[in-house]
C-alpha cells in the first residue's frame, strides 16, 4: 500500500535585528507531485539512502547579520535565486553567485538556542538517483564541561548547482550536545582549554598573581621554584601540591 506523502511549501517571515551566523525552515519538502516523490523515495530505499555525491560547502566571510524577528521560527531552506534570498531574509545577498551556486539557510529558532548553541549545515549531498537534494542540518548545544563559546543562531552556506538540478529537497536532522574531553589533575577536572590556561599560569603568573589567586607560601614557591613546567600533569604530580592548588590554579589560568 502506498504512502501517501503531503508536500507544503512553507513560507516563513522572520528578523533578528543584530545576530550572527544563518538558517531558516521547518523540514521542507520541495515542489512535485505525491506520486512522484514517493517513487523517489522507493527508489531512495532501495539503494539504502546512500550518498552519490557530497556538495563543499562555501562559508561565506564576515559577520551577517540578519534582522530579528526573522529568527524566531525554526527554517530550512535552500534558496536558488536571490530575489528569493533577499526578500525571506530582508537582507542583501551577501555574495552568493546564483548562476553557478544555490544558498542552504538553517535557523533553528531563538526559543531553542541556549548559551553557546550553534547552527551547523552538515551535509549537502545528491541522492544516488540524484533526484534528491539531501540537507542535514544539527543544533549543536554545548556541554556542561566545554569552554564557554559564542551563540551562531543561524547559518548561510553556498553550494554548486548540480549539473542535473534535481527536483526535490530533503532535510535531515542531526542535533547533539557536544561533548568535550576531561582531564583529571589529583582529581580536578579541566577541558583542554583549562589545561593550557593552567599551564601557562605556572610557568606565567607572578608571585603576586598567586597570591592573588590564593596560592601561597610553599605552593607558590614550589610553581615559582620549577619553571619551566612542560604539563600540567607534572604539577600535579609535585609534592606538596593538591587538589586545593589544582582547582586555583584552574581558576587562574582562565586570565592567561
Amino acid at each position: 500500500m502506498r504512502r501517501l506523502i503531503s508536500l507544503t511549501l512553507l513560507a516563513v517571515g522572520w528578523v533578528l535585528g543584530g545576530c550572527v551566523a544563518n538558517e531558516a525552515e521547518l523540514d521542507l519538502l520541495e515542489e512535485s507531485s505525491t506520486e512522484d516523490f514517493e517513487d523517489e523515495l522507493e527508489d531512495e530505499d532501495e539503494l539504502g539512502k546512500a550518498d552519490a555525491l557530497g556538495l563543499p560547502l562555501r562559508f561565506l566571510p564576515g559577520n551577517l547579520v540578519l534582522p530579528t524577528h526573522t529568527l524566531n521560527a525554526e527554517v530550512r531552506r535552500v534558496f536558488k535565486s536571490a530575489d528569493e534570498l533577499e526578500q525571506t531574509l530582508q537582507i542583501a545577498n551577501p555574495g552568493i553567485d546564483f548562476e553557478h551556486e544555490w544558498a542552504v539557510f538553517y535557523n533553528p529558532g531563538l526559543s531553542t538556542l541556549q548559551p553557546g548553541s550553534r547552527a551547523r549545515i552538515e551535509t549537502v549531498s545528491l541522492s544516488l538517483t540524484g533526484l534528491t537534494l539531501k540537507v542535514t542540518t544539527a543544533l549543536e548545544h554545548n556541554g556542561a564541561d566545554c569552554p564557554t563559546r559564542s551563540t551562531r543562531p543561524f547559518l548561510l552556506v553556498a553550494v554548486p548547482i548540480p549539473d542535473e538540478p534535481p527536483p526535490y529537497t530533503r532535510f535531515y536532522r542531526a542535533d547533539r550536545t557536544r561533548v568535550c574531553t576531561l582531564e583529571y589533575y589529583d582529581g580536578v577536572p579541566f577541558t583542554a582549554a583549562e589545561v593550557q590556561g593552567a599551564l601557562r599560569a605556572s610557568n606565567e603568573a607572578t608571585l603576586a598573581e598567586l597570591d592573588e589567586a590564593g596560592i601561597k607560601g610553599t605552593q607558590a614557591k614550589i610553581i615559582v621554584q620549577g619553571r619551566t613546567w612542560h604539563s600540567l600533569a607534572a604539577v600535579a604530580d609535585t609534592t606538596g601540591i593538591g587538589p586545593i592548588t589544582m582547582n586555583k590554579l584552574r581558576t587562574l589560568g582562565a586570565s592567561f
